[in-house]
């Protein structure tokens, strides 16, 4: 009965909190996994067709787009989601705002194409810089009412939404590189993704937006949203420090080399944070003057995510030489030792974001911002040595440093708010570290029987690696109550 009740929530949510988190967190997650599946693929197949030097051609363009973006994200969307009542009548408002940044930050892009070029001492990477800008622009057309999906915890259409727009990247690029086998291939593949995600998001919403523009309502909302977009401003600096550094001073291919070690490493983890961050943030606000309801919930955030990245962040230690090897191929295995160091950070990292919904729904985004502060602050001061020093290893080196120096504000914040103790932040880290060590071992015993580990014993290595963490998860359960099938038990219990 459980399960069918489950499943009955999955296809159509009652009205119930608990009920909705559930058919939001099914339909992210099940979001997620399509676009993560869709963009392992699309990096196996390009990374075979393209060379680091094309990769990093356009990470220049897509990094000097960050830097940009940053500088213009207010906040508004955040402060949507979190405000309460109705929104609709600040709608307009926010879409003008971002239809107008979307149109400065394209032509500036395509101004400075070649200066861009010049700085990062990579000729081919004006032109790209400046169709990024045409594209940047064109994304400013986006329906405005997608924030619904967010707000009213709506993920099966944002899944249909996300899904599409990768599957339209995909069938671009790949044939792309093909026939080019250049960068342009991925920036073919990046103009289809926003064309077809402009145009679908006006099907899938009933909503029209028009330009029209409210400074009481924007006053309204920069109130919650400048920290936002403080938070946004130093995010960037901080996690593009490491590109800037690289494509400036070691050069295209190398940064094509690190961004490959980012993708395999740190954004499948990003995956979970973004997931999370999704359905925990509306969830807060809904509950944000219930303190008991927060802490229960914030523990169990924390355990769930624990249990899915640290497992993640050992499998990329042990296994990234020979995943890259086989899948990627030998002109990548320069980026091995920084993808099992950024593997580590990612994993703290977003340990410590979990507290970030937190915060924001409980209406004190400036707790983000100091976090995100004290982790620039980290990374600016290590970034150049240590990337001189160990090249692109340097560069993960200062991510992990980064990550670590930001664990204290992850445990005092808690405390301060809700006054959740460390031991039961080091409970719910508990279960994680016994799928971790379980698995570590697992891999070694595993590695150590076959003298070489070819494409067939890869595949069985990974099987083994599934088979013990569901042991370890179904043994927790069973035994102590607690891991990823207490939490998913739970959950199904509430409703």
């Amino acid at each position: 009965m459980k399960i069918l009740r489950t499943l009955k929530v999955v296809v159509q949510p009652g009205s119930r909190l608990s009920q909705r988190v559930l058919h939001a967190g099914f339909w992210m997650v099940a979001m997620r996994v399509a676009v993560r599946s869709l963009g392992i693929v699309r990096i196996i197949v390009l990374a075979r067709l393209l060379t680091p030097t094309d990769f990093g051609l356009v990470g220049i363009a897509l990094l000097v787009m960050g830097f940009l973006e940053s500088f213009t994200e207010i906040g508004f969307d955040y402060a949507l989601v979190q405000r309460k009542g109705n929104i609709s009548s600040h709608l307009n408002t926010v879409w003008t705002v971002f239809f107008v940044q979307q149109l400065l930050l394209g032509g500036i892009l395509i101004a400075s194409g070649h200066w861009i070029a010049v700085f990062f001492s990579a000729p081919a990477a004006g032109p790209i810089v400046q169709v990024m800008g045409g594209i940047a622009a064109i994304s400013g057309f986006k329906n405005i009412g997608l924030v619904y999906f967010r707000k009213e915890l709506e993920f099966n259409k944002r899944f249909i939404f996300e899904t599409v727009v990768v599957v339209a990247d995909l069938a671009v690029a790949i044939p792309a590189a093909l026939l080019l086998r250049n960068a342009w291939a991925l920036v073919f593949g990046s103009l289809a993704s926003n064309v077809i995600g402009v145009i679908l998001s006006y099907f899938i919403h009933p909503y029209r937006p028009r330009p029209s523009f409210s400074i009481q309502r924007a006053r309204e909302l920069f109130s919650f949203g400048k920290w936002v977009f403080l938070t946004t401003t130093v995010v960037s600096l901080s996690q593009r420090a490491d590109s800037l550094v690289i494509g400036k001073f070691i050069g295209a291919s190398a940064l094509g080399l690190y961004q490959i070690a980012n993708r395999v490493s740190d954004e499948p983890l990003q995956e979970i944070k973004t997931t999370t961050a999704s359905v925990a943030f509306p969830a807060y606000s809904k509950i944000q003057d219930n303190p008991p309801l927060l802490s229960q919930g914030f523990l169990s955030m924390v355990e769930f995510v624990a249990v899915i990245v640290f497992p993640f962040a050992i499998v990329i230690l042990l296994l990234a030489p020979d995943f890259t090897r086989l899948v990627l191929g030998e002109q990548w295995m320069p980026a091995v030792a920084a993808m099992q160091v950024l593997g580590l950070a990612a994993a703290i990292k977003i340990i410590v974001a979990t507290g970030g919904s937190l915060y924001m729904g409980m209406g004190h985004p400036r707790l983000n911002f100091y976090i995100t502060l004290l982790r620039a602050v980290a990374i600016l001061a290590s970034i150049y040595p240590l990337t001189k020093i160990f090249g692109v290893t340097g560069a993960a080196l200062s991510m992990l440093i980064a990550a670590v120096v930001t664990l204290p504000l992850f445990i005092w914040y808690p405390w301060t708010l809700l006054k959740i103790k460390v031991t039961q932040i080091g409970k719910a880290l508990l279960p994680s570290a016994v799928i971790s060590l379980g698995l570590g071992a697992g891999i070694l015993v595993t590695k150590h029987v076959f003298s070489q580990v070819a494409l067939g014993e890869f595949i069985i290595i990974l099987c083994v690696v599934i088979v013990i963490y569901l042991s370890f998860a179904f043994l927790l359960w069973k035994l102590f109550k607690s891991g990823p099938v207490q939490i998913l038990t739970s959950l199904i219990d509430s409703n």
